[in-house]
């Protein structure tokens, strides 16, 4: 409502994420990227009306259009005054990439929501962990163990593989310190992996997927993957893929066991709704990393794909790189 106590627009919201503004007459879908911040909206029609673009702080925010919401960074509302972003703890700076007041719990402790092996997440008033491109806050305490789901196996647990050999649970994919690795070069190691089983395996005749998790180390921030395990024709149970105890799942990865590329590549449909599925029960917004055995191509796509039924056969994410045959 306005000053005047008029009514001006009604938000929408599904799984507490923003999905569409209905002002006037007319309702805007909102189309955003991998972390929920606004960059396309569009009328019901399908017609562009707004787009937006803007650096990993949120700061140097430019839109092109008619405004038709406030809401900007991860979702939150953009006061158009201050240009602060207001998340329910706590108001965010993005010119300063910081926020106003330090991190607080209900419960005193002496740093919140702090992971004691990453230096970054002591700082109180730290934007996700100086991670942003990889991370979004949902309400302003950072708390990066929050795109976990449960832990149910230790970084040195070992099971039996299908052929009955002892191997490691994790894949150690970059290291610590300064050899660390982005998420998508991490996710480009962890495909390449799979991959290659994929190959094999329809070499053989056998159309299955594989995949797993890639996680952060809770100690000290590293990121790894978990082996490749073999799912069957067209899916992957990712329930029944473990997740090392005193890591933090930070996405998903899987192969598609293509032969031609009639097939196409990229995410499908149910990938996407996987993603939306995982969002509106587990209360988290992960990415997800698919690989196309004939191409090579490999995706990183998120629930905010514009997918249109469970039928769109269009190829949805961002190409991050190939894996060619071995």
């Amino acid at each position: 409502m306005n000053s005047s106590g008029s009514w001006t627009r009604e938000e929408v919201y599904v799984g507490g994420r923003h999905l569409a503004t209905y002002s006037g007459t007319t309702t805007y879908f909102h189309n955003a990227d991998w972390l929920g911040t606004e960059r396309v909206r569009t009328d019901v029609n399908g017609n562009i009306y707004e787009t937006c673009q803007g650096l990993p702080y949120g700061d140097g925010q430019a839109c092109v259009g008619t405004e038709v919401t406030p809401m900007h960074l991860t979702g939150k509302h953009r006061d158009t005054e201050t240009n602060l972003d207001d998340f329910p703890a706590r108001y965010y700076s993005s010119v300063q990439g910081r926020w106003l007041s330090p991190d607080w719990d209900d419960k005193p402790v002496a740093v919140p929501y702090a992971i004691l092996g990453n230096p970054q997440t002591l700082n109180l008033y730290s934007y996700v962990g100086g991670d942003p491109t990889n991370h979004a806050d949902p309400d302003g305490h950072m708390n990066l163990n929050a795109l976990s789901t449960a832990n149910t196996a230790s970084w040195e647990d070992y099971y039996e593989d299908q052929r009955g050999q002892a191997t490691s649970v994790l894949y150690d994919a970059v290291g610590t310190g300064q050899n660390q690795k982005t998420l998508d070069e991490t996710a480009m190691a962890a495909e390449k992996k799979a991959l290659r089983l994929t190959r094999a395996a329809l070499k053989e005749g056998r159309h299955v997927e594989y995949g797993g998790w890639i996680v952060r180390s809770n100690r000290d921030g590293s990121l790894s993957y978990t082996k490749p395990a073999k799912g069957e024709e067209g899916e992957i149970d990712m329930d029944k893929i473990p997740v090392p105890k005193g890591a933090s799942v930070v996405a998903e990865y899987h192969t598609h066991p293509h032969t031609t590329s009639a097939e196409g590549e990229g995410a499908d449909a149910g990938d996407v709704n996987h993603l939306r599925y995982v969002a509106a029960t587990e209360h988290v917004d992960r990415p997800g990393y698919v690989a196309d055995t004939y191409s090579g191509n490999v995706y990183r796509y998120t629930q905010w794909e514009p997918i249109k039924g469970l039928f769109d056969t269009r190829t949805f994410g961002t190409m991050i790189g190939n894996v060619p045959p071995d």
